[in-house]
Order: structure tokens, then sequence, then C-alpha cells
């Protein structure tokens, strides 16, 4: 499923992508890269927002502020 995506990494600012997994508890994520490598993300959790680090591959709860 593609996600919507916010304002792209180029211009400085985050990327987000919101998805609607309706009652879901948690979902596999995959991203493809511009280079065509595809980092694979499995059992993330749901109505959080995360942070994912592309270069080390760890993904983080973020705290709403």
């Amino acid at each position: 499923m593609p996600a919507l995506l916010g304002r792209p990494a180029a211009y400085g600012g985050a990327l987000e992508a919101h998805f609607g997994l309706g009652k879901r508890d948690s979902v596999d994520c995959a991203v493809t890269l511009p280079d065509g490598r595809r980092l694979d993300f499995p059992g993330l959790k749901t109505n959080v927002f995360l942070d994912a680090n592309l270069s080390t591959r760890a993904v983080s709860e973020v705290t709403a502020r």
C-alpha cells in the first residue's frame, strides 16, 4: 500500500508517511530507496509517531510535544 508522503527530505524537512490501517495493532513496512535498495521494518506499532533511521534501520517512538 503506497503512503501519503509529506515534504521531501531533500528540502531539509522530515519525510512523513500516513497510513490508514484500520484497527490493526502492528504492520510490516518496506521502504524502497531511490537507488533501489529495500529496507524492511516488520512488526511496527500502529497509532503512534515513529522515527525510522534509514542508515541504522533503528525505529523509535516519537513523543508528542
